[in-house]
């Protein structure tokens, strides 16, 4: 029994010591269970950050060739005037005048009975004759002889699409001929080129001023060698140099000899005429024979006086 109170008495004081707590969680029922405290709520978080795209690479725009512009093409050369027919009295002055369009150069020519002189070798031709204007659209001839009379005049225009010719100008050179004035042309109007249109059509460039080109190979007649450009200008103008000639035909009383050599400057073989000249050799023969005599003549007179003063001895 003292057992059981202990055990009573025990539970007692343990219940006197737990009912305040209980009481100061509010529960009014001793008996009730305690409140659980809640657990707070996880915060999640529902921003999100932002997934990141590779950029994707711009693609390369091909690349556009340039359209290539065409080159303008070239006027069709074509002469607009040729030169007429002249009447000069000897030593007198003709004009003859051409025009073309389109054209790079021109080079003046005469001609007869097939035979055909430029104009820059006229005055070779004929002695005592002046040529101005070979190249351009005038040529003026002066102190012109009589042997021109019947002689044509005609101008080669030379283009990018070729060469044309004009007609031929008949040149009359006679004592009663009555020159008539040569008539100058207007201006005629330069036409431009044909050019295939184009958006962005480069202008045209105006031709570079004539630069002389002489030519390596010589060029020559029967005295003299010279070098030529196209334009027909010369220079190192001279007469051949021979250094050893070689006798083709031997000089007579009634005819002059040749002889033959080669130029060193240029190769052209030449020609000269070489006088008679009679030979010394049967006057030197001759002049020997006299004094032989004159010497025998001398030696037998003294031969003969050398006998007489023996005698008189």
């Amino acid at each position: 029994m003292n057992i059981r109170k202990a055990m009573c008495s025990v539970l007692a004081a343990l219940l006197i010591t737990a009912a305040p707590s209980a009481f100061a969680t509010g529960g009014s029922n001793p008996s009730a269970s305690p409140e659980q405290t809640a657990t707070p709520p996880v915060s999640v978080s529902t921003t999100r950050e932002p997934i990141s795209w590779p950029s994707p690479e711009p693609t390369p725009e091909p690349s556009v060739s340039p359209t290539p512009i065409p080159s303008p093409t070239p006027g069709e050369l074509e002469i607009t005037k040729s030169p007429e027919n002249e009447n000069v009295k000897p030593g007198g002055t003709a004009s003859f005048i051409t025009q073309a369009v389109n054209y790079t150069s021109c080079k003046w020519y005469l001609s007869k009975d097939g035979e055909t002189v430029e104009a820059d070798r006229a005055e070779e031709r004929f002695p005592g004759l002046k040529v101005a204007g070979d190249g351009t659209e005038k040529l003026i001839l002066s102190a012109i002889p009589k042997s021109l009379d019947g002689w044509s005049v005609y101008c080669v225009f030379k283009g990018a699409a070729g060469s044309v010719s004009t007609s031929k100008a008949r040149l009359h050179v006679s004592d009663s001929a009555k020159p008539k004035p040569t008539q100058i042309p207007a201006a005629a109007v330069t036409q431009d080129p044909v050019v295939t249109p184009v958006p962005t059509a480069e202008p045209v460039q105006t031709a570079a001023p004539h630069v002389h080109s002489f030519s390596a190979q010589w060029k020559s007649d029967d005295t003299r060698h010279w070098q030529e450009c196209e334009c027909g200008e010369k220079v190192n103008l001279a007469d051949h140099v021979v250094a050893e000639w070689t006798t083709v035909a031997e000089a007579t009383k009634e005819q002059d000899g040749i002889d033959e050599g080669t130029c060193a400057v240029c190769g052209r073989t030449v020609q000269r005429s070489t006088a008679y000249r009679p030979s010394t050799t049967g006057r030197i023969i001759l002049a020997a024979v006299i004094a032989l005599i004159i010497a025998i003549a001398i030696v037998h007179k003294m031969q003969r006086n050398s006998r007489k003063r023996w005698r008189l001895r």
